[in-house]
């Protein structure tokens, strides 16, 4: 099956979460790296797709009982 982001134009679309997290085979996600390194739309993408991941990976505060 065709990665995703070559049915969109070029663009990254969906397969945004699969490469920030290591799910793509290797001739994809060096395809999807070097688009990215030219592509500003999509290295925001994936720029705020890491950034989401590292918020939901960080420890979060127990709320404080009255």
């Amino acid at each position: 099956m065709m990665p995703a982001m070559w049915r969109l134009g070029g663009h990254l679309g969906s397969s945004v979460s699969a490469l920030v997290d290591g799910q793509l085979d290797e001739e994809t996600t060096e395809r999807a790296w070097d688009h990215v390194l030219h592509c500003p739309p999509c290295r925001r993408l994936v720029e705020h797709e890491g950034w989401v991941k590292r918020q939901l990976a960080k420890p979060q505060a127990s709320p404080v009982e009255p």
